[in-house]
């Protein structure tokens, strides 16, 4: 059998080259050693006498101080991202029912469809079948787009009434009709608010 890492042989053949050889390294401290810094509990246990995966390396290696830092750092920067994600428990709503100008993926689709200020993040990651963080992620874009805003939540929705039907409640009874409110009065007020907020 091979007893020599597999990333060398192929980089002495000329089938990969040594930036690629890196590439590649580095890929696998990401996938393999480095988000486990982000485990908070766990098991482990060292298999004494397995024989080296030659077929899985590159021949490439780090000292272990140097991994552990850069792992370390890693974490930091990922957590500081993840703060600045709105938070499961947040509540936003739509600003305009006119449809985007913006090239959205399937997920913001989902999440334009049904976000409501009635319902935080971690219930509509849930009703989407989605992984939390990734809502959390689209949130963001879809929120810095303008699409979505964050409320202070949780709202009841009125349900919208039709145009031209009497009020429901026998107050006034001089046939007033209810107009719904166009999506451009509320995406105007919405930058409105915004702007005052950030003066």
């Amino acid at each position: 059998g091979l007893e020599e890492p597999l990333g060398r042989c192929l980089q002495q053949q000329g089938l990969i080259s040594p930036v690629d050889l890196v590439k590649l390294f580095r890929h696998q401290l990401q996938v393999g050693l480095y988000c486990l810094f982000a485990l908070e509990a766990g098991q482990f246990s060292f298999l004494p006498n397995v024989p080296l995966p030659y077929q899985e390396m590159t021949g490439l290696s780090k000292e272990a101080s140097a991994v552990v830092l850069e792992g370390l750092q890693q974490l930091k920067q990922d957590q500081r991202r993840e703060e600045n994600l709105p938070q499961p428990d947040s509540y936003f709503w739509r600003t305009s029912l006119e449809l985007p100008l913006y090239q959205l993926s399937p997920l913001e689709w989902s999440i334009l469809e049904q976000v409501s200020p009635s319902r935080k993040l971690a219930d509509l990651a849930r009703a989407l079948g989605a992984d939390l963080l990734e809502v959390r992620y689209a949130c963001a874009r879809l929120a810095k787009l303008g699409l979505i805003a964050p409320c202070e939540g949780p709202i009841a929705m009125p349900q919208p009434s039709l145009v031209g039907t009497s009020k429901a409640s026998g107050a006034n009874n001089l046939g007033e009709t209810r107009e719904p409110v166009k999506p451009s009065l509320v995406s105007r007020l919405s930058m409105l608010l915004r702007s005052i907020r950030e003066k």
